[in-house]
């Protein structure tokens, strides 16, 4: 008995001290506080590919990007690209004028050479422009030009094109459109110089006749006359271990779309072992010229497509809509394409990954170009608002911090009224480092509209695969009577 009576006055002394600390050890204070509307606000503009979420009442975002959009850079171009848009000074000190009573000049188009061969008439003129600095002998090389001609008389017996030369011997080759009084022809010829020669077919054969010339007319072409049209001539040399020279040119038509008009191949088996290359004209009678665009040269036969993931898939186009080459990516995330042309006008990339396919295009694709693959967004990202819809007021946009896991190209931030966009505050990256230069955009004047929008704040973003970057951001606002105020965002980006 005793000992039920002490274990109740037990139970009843920790429950008396298990409600007493309750009691005492937890207070709470109630209170009230009202913050008014701000005159300025975000808004969230729906665009796909964002999420926005708004707090603090709506002075405050959180933006999630989706860069979705597949994009290329050409990362690096071992050949080369000549530009002669720098006038005539850049043509005498890249060119040699070689030949017989040959003559030229720079026109006022820019970027133009009008080549003329044997201007006082006679029998016979080549003139040839030599690069001045030789590649030496390559292996395979391809090389590519835009050609107009301007013959005054037709037909006139003549050729003009893209050459190849050894400059110890006089002797090269030239990809050229010929008139022979019969009609227009596109071929591959072998010159020294006092005798042109059409190359061999057949090995054995020293005939002039034999190679393939394809015939451009209306009937076979749709093109009816040259004169004044724009085309794209590709000259692609390649030297086997045995000593044979393969020569294969491409015609295409620039002014007709770009759309490939003539292909011609020959073997050589007496070959000419070029160092160098030019813009030639040859003349039998009369007077004909051509006004000459040079592009570029390239001693690869490779396009490298980098930063790709597993399940992708890339094919490169020639103008005609032919494939030329494809390739799946490797455990190095890379597509490695070898060119059957090495040197291609207006080409077509098309990259497929997971079902979704990009297209691009680019005016002149070599071989050994490098590209990168990169996912973009661009659009806007919040809006900006205000009830003050009778009052103009300033704003710009600062970039306070970044922070990145991952690579990026650039990410460009900016400011949109109805009729103005501000410049960009950027983030590059350099090496290991992201640079923020400028910080900020410039300063808009914001006239509210009837519904008190004012700008859209925008922007564009191009990062590498697997890249997650944060953005801290304010928008800065001002009135003439009012204090500077602040909107802050933060902007996430991801790749899909």
């Amino acid at each position: 008995m005793e000992r039920r009576i002490l274990i109740a006055i037990i139970a009843l002394l920790l429950t008396t001290s298990i409600v007493f600390a309750t009691v005492y050890t937890h207070r709470y204070a109630h209170f009230n506080t009202y913050i008014s509307q701000p005159h300025v606000w975000f808004e969230d503009p729906y665009t796909p590919n964002v999420t926005v979420y708004l707090y603090n009442y709506k002075t405050n975002a959180i933006v999630d990007i989706t860069a979705g959009n597949l994009g290329l850079h050409l990362e690096n171009r071992t050949g080369t690209l000549i530009n002669l848009t720098q006038g005539q000074n850049y043509v005498l000190q890249y060119f040699n004028e070689t030949g017989q009573g040959c003559n030229f000049y720079y026109t006022e188009e820019g970027g133009i050479i009008s080549v003329t061969g044997n201007p006082s008439g006679g029998l016979y003129g080549g003139c040839s422009l030599i690069y001045k600095y030789p590649f030496q002998t390559p292996v395979n090389s391809s090389f590519i030009i835009l050609m107009k001609t301007n013959d005054v008389v037709s037909p006139t017996d003549g050729i003009r094109g893209l050459s190849l030369h050894n400059t110890s011997n006089n002797y090269y080759y030239l990809a050229g459109i010929k008139n022979n009084e019969s009609g227009w022809y596109f071929g591959i010829y072998k010159y020294n110089v006092t005798n042109p020669q059409q190359l061999p077919q057949e090995k054995g054969s020293r005939v002039l006749p034999g190679l393939k010339e394809v015939i451009i007319t209306s009937s076979s072409s749709g093109i009816g006359s040259i004169t004044g049209i724009w085309f794209g001539i590709s000259f692609s040399y390649t030297l086997y271990p045995n000593g044979t020279v393969l020569l294969r040119a491409w015609l295409y038509n620039i002014t007709g779309g770009g759309r490939l008009v003539a292909y011609v191949e020959a073997l050589d088996y007496w070959p000419i072992y070029v160092n160098d290359f030019g813009l030639t004209v040859y003349q039998i009678r009369q007077q004909p010229s051509a006004v000459f665009q040079i592009d570029g040269f390239t001693t690869e036969t490779i396009v490298v497509f980098k930063g790709l993931s597993y399940c992708c898939n890339v094919y490169v186009y020639d103008s005609n809509g032919a494939i030329v080459g494809w390739g799946h990516v490797n455990e190095s995330n890379i597509v490695e394409i070898r060119l059957g042309n090495n040197a291609l006008y207006n080409a077509t990339i098309v990259v497929s990954c997971n079902d979704t396919t990009f297209n691009f295009t680019i005016d002149v694709l070599l071989g050994g170009d490098v590209f990168t693959v990169h996912y973009w967004f661009e659009g806007p990202i919040l809006m900006v608002y205000t009830d003050l819809l009778n009052t103009s007021f300033t704003g710009w946009i600062r970039v306070n911090s970044v922070e990145c896991n991952g690579l990026i190209h650039g990410v460009n931030i900016s400011l949109v009224n109805s009729t103005t966009r501000s410049s960009n505050a950027s983030i590059i990256q350099l090496g290991s480092s992201l640079l923020i230069y400028p910080s900020e955009t410039s300063i808009l004047l914001l006239t509210p509209n009837s519904t008190g929008w004012t700008a859209n704040i925008s922007l564009r973003a191009e990062v590498y695969p697997n890249t997650y970057c944060t953005l801290y951001t304010t928008f800065y606002y001002n009135y003439t009577s009012a204090s500077i105020g602040g909107l802050n965002a933060v902007i996430n980006i991801k790749t899909s």
